[in-house]
């Protein structure tokens, strides 16, 4: 995007209000170029209004604008210095697809006999959805999976798949961010998915403004999260070192023997779960975001409920082999029965730019998908494989799609049971 023209806009509607704002514009925009209802209020002076316009017009052709451009606007508004201090960086879908299919197809085993409820009764939640980008690939594959399911074919036609859109994405998407920017980014491309047939409003208990991290829950999640139902917990949650005092909830040690417990003592996740004895000098380390984040999505998926689940992370990738992170490997293969790494930078902290997946990024990066498809078995450890991607960024999303998007949760044919013979 070209930066002056950023810069105007960032000039036109400072703060967290005025980029809400134009982001709200460039969703109006998209949908009128679509032929589709404006879907936003917007709380700007009119010609301030009109200015804005114009110069989004100066970005390219809004119409085909997607989760990915959106969010883009929204990173390239974020001062880079925010950016950073925040983890904030918006997920390529080249990457956020794969990923995703990849934790739908631990879960879920379906067959075009099912009940199309069965498709409804998966849950798929981003912890940190930004824009909103891992939500769009959860709501096609359910889609794709659910209209193949209700219409018996394994292949559904893309207007099938279209209609079925709103169904699924108030049924099985929910999302959490605590910025109001991203969230409404969020929903407006869930409602661009739909064709515009809802209300921008329709998603407002699916995907909300809180904090996971301190045990916020979107209201349409938490009553289906005590049911039977697959659930996957998937996104790019942001990650920052010396986060210590950013999760309190989390943060807290666990009681000693002699110690009063907190009523929520039993019904909340702790850090400590990922300490070893003996490595209080290195276990600094853990007070990051993204760790956080995989102890509260170790929590949410295996800890709390019995049924199917699976993590699927994007995050630094530390902690695959640093000694202070070896209480959170075992955590992670006890809470699972099989998981999947892909090293995403082997060449190290600050490769090249062409290499790096998210070119400001110099931290090496890793995808990783724990899964349980039963209830828990702590003493079994999970089977985990490991694989690398190497060249160019684009290489490397090759690369990705083969190894993560293999799986699938797409409808098939029920196998055939084995003739029984008689004697």
């Amino acid at each position: 995007m070209n930066d002056a023209t950023i810069q105007a806009l960032a000039a036109e509607a400072p703060g967290i209000h005025g980029h809400q704002q134009v982001v709200r514009l460039a969703v109006n925009t998209i949908a009128a170029a679509r032929g589709l209802p404006e879907p936003w209020p917007i709380d700007l002076p009119g010609d301030a209004a009109q200015r804005v316009v114009a110069l989004l017009a100066g970005l390219g052709e809004l119409s085909q604008w997607g989760a990915a451009e959106l969010g883009a606007l929204r990173e390239q508004l974020l001062a880079s210095e925010d950016r950073s201090a925040s983890g904030a960086w918006y997920t390529p879908p080249e990457i956020a697809g794969p990923l995703t299919r990849a934790a739908l197809s631990e879960i879920t085993d379906l067959h075009l006999d099912d009940d199309p409820s069965d498709v409804l009764n998966v849950s798929v939640l981003d912890p940190a959805c930004g824009g909103g980008v891992f939500l769009i690939a959860a709501a096609r594959l359910l889609a794709s999976a659910y209209a193949g399911v209700l219409y018996r074919t394994q292949a559904p036609a893309p207007l099938t798949v279209r209609a079925v859109m709103a169904d699924v994405l108030k049924a099985c998407v929910y999302g959490i961010d605590t910025d109001p920017v991203a969230v409404d980014i969020a929903k407006s491309v869930c409602w661009l998915e739909t064709s515009g047939f809802v209300p921008i409003d329709w998603l407002d208990s699916n995907i909300v403004v809180g904090d996971a991290l301190a045990g916020d829950t979107p209201p349409a999640l938490a009553g289906r999260l005590s049911a039977a139902g697959p659930l996957a917990i998937v996104g790019n949650p942001p990650y920052r070192d010396k986060a210590k005092g950013a999760a309190p909830w989390i943060e807290a040690r666990r009681p000693g023997p002699r110690d009063e417990r907190a009523p929520d003592e039993l019904w909340r996740p702790s850090l400590d779960e990922f300490r070893l004895p003996g490595q209080g000098r290195i276990e600094y380390v853990l007070c990051n975001l993204y760790v956080y984040f995989w102890r509260w999505a170790l929590w949410r998926a295996f800890e709390t409920r019995l049924g199917a689940a699976a993590v699927a992370f994007l995050t630094p990738s530390a902690w695959l082999k640093s000694p202070a992170f070896a209480g959170m490997r075992a955590a992670m293969r006890a809470a699972a029965d099989r998981g999947f790494i892909v090293d995403l930078t082997p060449e190290g902290k600050a490769p090249a730019v062409q290499t790096r997946i998210f070119p400001g990024v110099t931290l090496p990066l890793c995808a990783a998908v724990f899964a349980r498809r039963r209830g828990p078995c702590p003493q079994t450890p999970a089977l985990v494989r490991v694989a690398t991607v190497t060249g160019s960024r684009e290489e490397k999303f090759q690369q990705i799609e083969q190894l993560l998007g293999a799986g699938s949760c797409r409808a098939s044919p029920r196998p055939a049971e084995p003739a029984r013979h008689g004697r």
